[in-house]
């Protein structure tokens, strides 16, 4: 069983979407970004990294919202909340925890 999505927002989170589908000759693609982690001033620091789409929660944010505004902003697709299923999750200290969908 999986776990429920929950109602209660801890103080911080984060969530990464894991999205694939199934292709008409029955393999599995997985949508991954490519990203380049920047100084404040802008500039490029190290090499590119590949990642799963996701992020952390704005003050109050529920982590169903975080989850759908952070696939949104990193590859401008829109998910359906009530289609996303709790896989993990995982408290990092007594007030973060990651939430993997």
């Amino acid at each position: 069983m999986l776990p429920a999505i929950p109602v209660r927002k801890p103080s911080t989170h984060n969530t990464i979407a894991g999205i694939w589908r199934h292709t008409r000759s029955g393999e599995i693609e997985v949508l991954v970004v490519t990203v380049r982690r920047r100084d404040p001033r802008g500039h490029v620091i190290g090499l590119p990294e590949i990642k799963c789409p996701g992020g952390g929660g704005h003050p109050n944010e529920p982590v169903i919202v975080t989850l759908g505004r952070e696939v949104l902003e990193e590859t401008y697709l829109f998910i359906d909340p009530n289609a996303a299923r709790l896989v993990w999750n995982h408290e990092v200290e007594p007030d973060h925890t990651r939430f993997g969908f």
